[in-house]
């Protein structure tokens, strides 16, 4: 391993799995509790206008381990590979010297077109959830099958095998002392069996810890990606955080007019994500609490690290992301997971504390820049003293941490874009494969949303912030429609991948030299 020649900072990334950006008591939700992230951005900075480029968790874990855009990245689904030139974030610190691990899942597939002579073989196995990305080394991988530590961990300690074995659920027996389908979703009524103490969540952490414990017995800093599960489906948790949050309490953001216009992909999503026992009330009430639930037993495992940290005597020098992939829409807009354009997807948590006293000015600020997902890597290397590549197509967030301005370039809008062709959309909806894509743009006045195939969506948000009626085709709103229209073409003719002509123009920057300043012999 490269020795390094000064002190960089360890990184702690904490990575949820379909949190909302709303779920934060520090951005003052009305019900949930997560008093240990509120002090850690009261200690950081909390950037609350934070969006993921994808929806999907393989495509957004791609944008966030490369810093590029999934039609630059090209890892489109979550069966679609990182091309095996891409370098991640863990290529990117191994390289400079740095021990990098993650702790969880992280969705790598090996890639199979550049890696074999044959695209055809060996047969593609879809297993999307059991890899590791490139530079990474997996130091503990939990998530589905017999065999991961987890349920080693489960068997040791006496838990009956029918509750874990099905996956990464349900955990939860009913009455009748049998596990419960977790696809029925009625594992929501009760708590799991297990202890808190050994949850997923807790298992996770511990391991994270273990990590920790060896890597700083070792010279060179390391880097730490905790991928936890919670709180994706399937909406399970022990006590205390079952009963933690009244259902009666919670808040939900829908409208019945949503149900007499929705857009075709809005209602073919409801239905292939089995959204409609969302409409009952107090089912969806009863979801919600649990989900909150799932997000205070993370924030208490927040906790726990970074009290670690400061038992390890390395706090001060450790930096420390939290974030998720994306959001989860709970019944609101009559709908659940996260696919399609809404805030409640697209908009993530996003927390940075940096302990040293470059950071001290900014200890506490709200941040509303516009923030992507794909920022989190330039921001890492920036805070390492690592050079950013020119291929890398986030921003570093730095500048802003240390001097609490954004700078005068940085952007006016998120961008993101969403291929749904995986899904049965393209027979249900009558279109081509290739014609099932979507781009979105959004600042403070509209979200515009466009497709090669079907309607576009705009919601003027200075009157409707909820984002229940389209008004696209409203001719008082033609002009709006093509300046985003335009702005997705700007972006999209900004952002192509430019790695290989980027590496010549750092070579050969003026390519032979700039005819306008050689003098002709007739002047």
């Amino acid at each position: 391993m490269k020795k390094l020649e000064k002190k960089q900072p360890n990184i702690l990334l904490l990575v949820t799995d379909q949190q909302r950006a709303d779920c934060l008591s520090a951005l003052g939700h009305p019900v949930i509790k997560t008093p240990n992230l509120d002090r850690l951005a009261g200690k950081g900075v909390l950037f609350s206008n934070t969006f993921t480029t994808s929806v999907m968790c393989g495509p957004s874990r791609a944008c966030l381990d490369t810093g590029r855009y999934i039609h630059a990245n090209r890892s489109t689904q979550n069966e679609v590979s990182l091309p095996i030139d891409e370098k991640t974030m863990g290529n990117h610190f191994s390289d400079a010297g740095y021990r990098a691990a993650v702790v969880g899942k992280d969705y790598y597939v090996k890639d199979y077109f550049s890696s074999e002579p044959d695209a055809k073989a060996p047969v593609h196995d879809y297993q999307w959830y059991k890899g590791t990305s490139p530079g990474w080394e997996s130091y503990c991988f939990s998530m589905a099958g017999d065999k991961t530590p987890y349920n080693e961990y489960l068997r040791e300690k006496g838990y009956p095998e029918d509750i874990w074995r099905a996956g990464y659920g349900p955990f939860t027996q009913g009455p009748d002392g049998k596990a419960i389908d977790p696809g029925e979703f009625k594992a929501r009524n009760y708590p799991t069996i297990i202890k808190a103490q050994d949850s997923e969540t807790a298992f996770m952490a511990n391991k994270a810890m273990e990590f920790i414990d060896e890597a700083a017995q070792e010279e060179n800093p390391w880097i730490l990606q905790l991928n936890w599960f919670n709180p994706h489906s399937h909406f399970v948790a022990p006590e205390p955080y079952h009963d933690m949050y009244d259902p009666a309490e919670v808040p939900i953001n829908r409208h019945p007019d949503e149900l007499k216009n929705m857009h075709p992909l809005h209602k073919l999503l409801r239905m292939e994500r089995c959204a409609t026992p969302l409409d009952n009330e107090d089912y969806c009430r009863e979801l919600r609490a649990t989900y909150y639930g799932m997000i205070t037993e993370v924030d208490d495992q927040v906790g726990r690290l970074v009290e670690f940290l400061k038992k390890k005597g390395i706090s001060d020098n450790t930096v420390i992301i939290f974030t998720s992939d994306h959001g989860e829409y709970l019944g609101d807009h009559w709908c659940r997971e996260k696919e399609m354009w809404y805030d409640e997807a697209f908009r993530i948590p996003m927390i940075v504390h940096d302990p040293r006293s470059q950071a001290d000015k900014t200890r506490g600020q709200q941040q509303d820049a516009w923030v992507e997902i794909i920022d989190v890597l330039p921001t890492l290397l920036d805070a390492s003293d690592i050079e950013v590549p020119y291929y890398i197509q986030g921003h570093s967030l730095m500048p802003m941490i240390r001097q609490g301005v954004k700078p005068d370039d940085w952007r006016t809008e998120i961008h993101a874009d969403f291929d749904f062709r995986c899904y049965w959309s393209s027979e249900e909806l009558g279109l081509k494969p290739e014609q099932c894509r979507m781009w979105m743009t959004r600042d403070n006045d509209f979200k515009y949303v466009f497709f090669n195939g079907l309607p576009d969506i705009l919601y003027d948000l200075k009157k409707d912030p909820n984002e229940f009626f389209n008004v696209a085709d409203k001719p008082e709103y033609k002009d709006a429609v093509e300046k985003y229209r335009k702005k997705l073409l700007v972006w999209r003719m900004s952002y192509e991948d430019n790695t290989r002509i980027g590496w010549v123009y750092q070579q050969r920057p003026k390519f032979g030299g700039n005819p306008f300043h050689f003098r002709h012999p007739w002047d």
